[in-house]
Formats: structure tokens, sequence, C-alpha cells
């Protein structure tokens, strides 16, 4: 190596750091550069018009708006949303570039992480930001955010978040009015990235508090300083939405909303009754998020209706009192020997203030119940105190590099001192390489819907989404099934197990029912809908698919009362109007079916098979002549379709006219028609 470079390196060992850890996290995840989208990533990027967009969709990113849809069911983020519209401008619909991207992402967030750190603890050697920050990198905790590309915008938020941290930390160390607004800045860009790092209004004076050298009053001039960094925040979020930060964008669509306790099974009307009820709940998941960091074993893409049952404090009442007894001790005790454990204090309260959005208290009830997501920001408290209890544990020197002593094996080192650090590189490599091959697992199983639905079933099996999102993968995946009769059995047991674990499961019925109509089970349909319009009288789909199954087992009559109920609900369906113009046609009831087309027609002239049934219908009446408008009409419409081309064909044929059937056989010919 150059003389020079050698130099220049051994002058910046932080550089150095800095630049193991971004390849280390890049190697870490870079198994997910061959996956697809997957999860989210249907709902955010493939299915979002705006995002399809481009580079021309970004304005539209920052407007506030309805929320319209599933294919648009994000918050207000825009930063995020921009991100997506840049990859799908510079790259088309990659994955793997998208994956690239949130991949990059996360090494540099993991860098930012280090340089953070090292301002939080100065006075600390370089090799305990490296450990914390290392510890981050390496849980599986964070695959979901990571290999998920929707959740670029938990990788963003945290980036601006920890930056805004270091620019505030660094005004409160230099002064530097510059420093104040970088800080006021991106934390500003982490809002609108995504609305949880917003917490960081609370991290940021708590830094100063536990961490930050000096007397009071320097203490306070910064806090005296921070309502800057607020003002800044929400005037340039007034200026771009004309709301608060994390104000909710409204969600407007025509489809039906399933109950929400089918995401947060804490979302339930028992709960309404008292709010002590949903903070002991609250406290439940506080536990359960500290043994998904402890304990990442069976870690799950969704945790939905029946994953955490609900505890009630009549049933429940020891279980949630040990924990409530434990959550206030450890309060406690970080408020009453927080001078002597200063970090440990800050790590405390960093995970709480950044990890109590997510606990769904009265208020914040969430779409999700928990998430390995939600813990993307808290882990780093986490990660922060298992470092510190290791140094203090086995008394190693906070001052100290451990990772010298492999450069040291035959100094003068106290034995005993090189035997507490031999002990905490061992336990370090073990939890690490442990912690690798977790999330290099992890990895493999976010490669597409199909792997991950599947391969988390068994951990759902209460779960009513977990089963009907799997069905309805299967589905996806049918065309390219080796079994198809043993796929269409999978995907009717599962939309199956879904109703049965909760007749909640609104799509898990209409799936079903479009299954059943797919492989042509209509009397199966027919069954199926006569629930579900029980359940949902309201809902229009259960009609039409109660009345299409009816019609294909020539239940006509049944098939129009149920036909003109969704036709009701939905005028806007074409299906609707022309299935329940068949019914009639078939039933023989010519006069309503001519009436019901040309109702239809006003509405929407342009749906081609309205003319076929118009045909049918004045053929089934007997007047052949006029049968023949409708079917030269679609052909002006459809001039290629064969099935235009054989009916007309067949009538002139059924009704003895073979010149006139040859002469349009020989056109449909010319015209490169298959018949």
């Amino acid at each position: 190596m150059n003389a020079s470079v050698q130099n220049w390196l051994s002058k910046r060992p932080e550089f150095i750091w800095g630049v193991v850890l971004f390849v280390l996290a890049f190697f870490q995840y870079a198994n997910t550069l061959g996956h697809e989208y997957a999860w989210d990533d249907d709902i955010v990027i493939v299915h979002n018009a705006r995002v399809q967009a481009g580079l021309a969709g970004i304005p539209d990113h920052f407007v506030f708006r309805a929320r319209q849809d599933f294919a648009d069911f994000t918050g207000y983020r825009p930063i995020t949303m921009t991100s997506f519209s840049i990859d799908i401008g510079l790259f088309g619909m990659n994955p793997t570039a998208s994956h690239a991207v949130n991949v990059l992402l996360f090494a540099l967030t993991v860098v930012v992480l280090f340089r953070t750190l090292r301002r939080l603890f100065p006075n600390y050697h370089a090799a305990f930001s490296f450990f914390v920050a290392l510890l981050f990198l390496v849980h599986p905790i964070h695959v979901e955010v990571v290999a998920n590309v929707k959740s670029r915008d938990e990788i963003l938020a945290a980036l601006f978040a920890l930056l805004a941290l270091n620019q505030f930390v660094r005004h409160y160390e230099t002064g530097k009015w510059l420093s104040l607004g970088l800080s006021a800045l991106f934390l500003t860009l982490g809002a609108l990235s995504k609305e949880g790092s917003l917490t960081y209004l609370a991290v940021l004076p708590l830094a100063i508090v536990f961490l930050m050298e000096g007397d009071w009053r320097r203490k306070l001039i910064a806090f005296a300083k921070f309502p800057l960094i607020v003002v800044a925040l929400v005037g340039i979020f007034w200026l771009l939405s004309g709301h608060m930060p994390g104000s909710p964008t409204p969600v407007l669509t025509r489809g039906y909303l399933e109950s929400q306790t089918l995401g947060n099974c804490l979302a339930t009307n028992d709960l309404t009754q008292g709010d002590w009820q949903r903070i002991g709940n609250s406290g439940f998941l506080l536990w359960k998020n500290w043994e998904k960091f402890f304990y990442p074993v069976d870690l799950v893409y969704f945790s939905g209706y029946n994953m955490y049952p609900v505890k009630e404090w009549t049933v429940d009442a020891f279980q949630l009192g040990v924990l409530f007894s434990l959550h206030n001790l450890m309060i406690l005790g970080s408020l009453i020997f927080w001078r002597r454990i200063r970090p440990l204090s800050f790590a405390f309260w960093y995970y709480i203030f950044t990890i109590v959005v997510y606990l769904q208290l009265p208020g914040f009830l969430l779409a999700d119940t928990i998430a390995d997501r939600f813990l993307f920001l808290p882990s780093v408290g986490l990660c922060i105190a298992v470092i510190y209890l290791f140094y203090v544990i086995l008394r190693i020197d906070f001052q100290s590099n451990p990772l010298g002593i492999l450069r040291r094996r035959l100094s003068k080192t106290a034995s005993s001192h090189r035997g507490k650090t031999f002990a905490f590189m061992g336990v370090m490599g073990v939890l690490v390489l442990t912690l690798t091959v977790m999330t290099v697992r992890r990895n493999r199983v976010w490669h597409d819907n199909l792997k991950l639905f599947s391969h988390d079933l068994p951990l759902l099996e209460n779960c009513a989404r977990a089963h009907y999102y799997y069905a309805s993968a299967l589905v996806s995946a049918q065309a390219s099934a080796k079994d198809p009769a043993r796929s269409n059995a999978e995907i009717e047991l599962h939309y199956k197990r879904a109703i049965e674990i909760t007749p909640q499961s609104y799509y898990a019925y209409v799936r079903l029912g479009e299954h059943y109509q797919r492989t042509k089970q209509y009397r199966l349909q027919a069954d199926l809908m006569a629930e579900a319009v029980r359940i949902y009288p309201g809902q229009s789909n259960v009609w039409t698919l109660r009345g299409m199954g009816l019609y294909y087992i020539a239940k006509y009559t049944d098939a129009a009362l149920a036909l003109e109920q969704a036709r009701l609900l939905r005028p806007d369906l074409q299906d609707n109007w022309e299935f329940l113009a068949r019914s009639y046609e078939r039933n023989q009831q010519y006069e309503e079916a001519l009436n019901t087309i040309d109702e239809a027609l006003r509405l929407d002239p342009t749906y081609g098979f309205y003319y076929d049934v118009l045909s049918d219908t004045y053929f089934d009446m007997g007047d052949t002549t006029e049968s023949f408008q409708p079917i030269l009409r679609l052909l002006e419409m459809q001039p290629t379709n064969p099935v235009w081309w054989r009916k007309i064909i067949g009538r002139y044929q059924i009704i003895g006219d073979d010149g006139r059937a040859a002469a349009y056989y020989q056109e449909a010919l010319a015209k490169g028609v298959a018949l």
C-alpha cells in the first residue's frame, strides 16, 4: 500500500471502522438482491399509480390527499414515495435495483449510527460504538425492513433521525447554529419519510440530559433552543401539506374495509370498556417486543387476529401484574441510579420513547398489533444496553479497545484483563456469528410472497389473514403450479380456514367464491355466497358472485333476484348488468332482458358483452334479423375477436343461409382471424 495512503488511514481510524461496517452491512443483505417484490410492495409500489408514473409522479407525493383503494394505502411520506418513483424512473420495474437501494441505505444508516454513537460517547473508545452498530447490523429483527422494499420508509426515517441527533449534539458541543439548522432539517426529512422519526423529539433532549457533559445551565440553554427545531418542523409540514406532522391521511375507498381486528387484535369492542385494560395489553406488547429482540427465533411477517390473545385483568391478572411491576422497577431504577448508569438509563428511555407509539395505547391504535419493523429505531437503545452490560459484567474498560487483544496476545497486559477481553470477544463472536446466520436465513424467506407466506404459516395457524394471504399467493402462482389440482385444494383449504377462524374475513369469502367460479364449482360458489350475503348484505361483490353461481347452475329466477340486488348496490359494475340480463333472457323474460340491456348501454355503450346479450335475446325471441345488428356492432368494435365471427357465421348456418356464412368466413380469414 502507498505510504501516503497508509499515513492517511492511520490518522483516520474511525473512517476504517465505518468502511468495515458499511461492507459488512452490504454483504449481510447481499442475498436479497435477487428477491422479487413482496408483502406490502404490491400495495405501495407495484399497484401504486403515482409511483408507476416514475419521475413525473414525484410532485403528487407531496400533496396531502386521501388514500384511494388498496393500491394507495400509505400515509403522508413524500420522501419515501419519491425514492420509489426515482427507482421506477431510472430502472423501471426492477426489484433488484430497488433491493440494492435498500441495502445501500441500510449500510449507510449503520455507518451514521456509528458516527452518532461516537458523538454520544466521546470518552469511550470507538470500539464501543462499533460493537453497538455491529449488533444492530447483524440482528435478524431488521430483515423485514431491509428485505421488504416498502420498508425503506423505516430506513430513511432512522437515517435522518440519527443525523438530526448527531447535529443536535454537535450544536450542544460547538454552539454552531448551522448544526442546529441541520438538525431541524434532518428531523423534518425523517418525519416526511415516516412518522416514527417524530419520536426523536423526545430523544434529542434525552441525549443532552443523560449523556452530555456540562452543568444544568448549559443544558437549559440547549433546551431553550430546542423549540426552534419544533417550529421549523411544524412550519415545513404546514407549508407542504397544510397539516401538522404525523396527521393521518383520510381513507376514501369504495372497497370494503374489513374489521380492524383482523390486523390488530386489540381493536376489539370489548377493549373500549376501559383504558386500563388497553394499558395492560400495552404492557404485554412491550414485553413481546423485548422478547422479539432478545429471542428472535420465531419471526413472522405479520401478527394479526389471534396471533396474540387479548389479555384481561380478571383472567390474566398475575401475568399483567408481574409485567407491570417489572416495568415500574426498571423505570424506578433508571431514575434513581441514572447518574451511575447514565448510558444504560439513556438506552432504556430511548427504547421507551421510540417504541411507545407502537404499543397500542389509548388513542394510538395501529393497523398491526406488532411487527418486526416497529423495532427498527427502538432496537438502537437495546443494542446500546446489551453492549454496555457486556462491558460492565466483564469489567472491560470503556476507554480500551477489546479488538486490540488480537494484536497483543503476547503483550505485558495483565493476564486478568486479557482474560476478560478474550471472554468479551468470545461472547461477541458467538453472538454476532449466530445472529448473522439467522439473518441470512431469514433473508431467504423474503424472496417472494409465496415463499414468505408458506414459511411463516405454521407460526400463524390461528391468524385468519395469514391463511388468506397464503391462499391468494397460491392463486397468483397457479399458472406455474406443478400440480394444479393439489394447488386448487390448498387454495380452498386456506380460504376456508380464514373463514373458520373468524367470519369477519370478508375477502376470504369473496376470493373463495371467485376460486369456485374459476374452477367451475358453481354450486359450491352459490352455497358459499348464500352464507356471505347473510353476513354482508350490503356488499355487492357477494351478491354478484351468488347470482353468477346460480346462473351457471341454471337457477335463473334466483340468479336474477341476487343480481338485481347487486346492481342496486353497484350500478357501475358491468357484470351485474350483463348477468342480470342473461338471467332474464335464459328465463325467457325477454322484455326485462331488453330493458336491462337498454339501460346498461345508456350508461356504457363501449362494453362489448352488452351487445352479445342483446343479440342472444333477439335470437331466442325468434327475431333473427334483429339479432345480427348487435353482432355487427361487435365486429366494428373488436374486428379480430374470433368469438364474434364464429357467432355470426353460426347464426347464418342455423337459418340456412350458407352463402352469407361462407362470405363472413372468407372475410374473417382475410383479416387474419384464426377460426
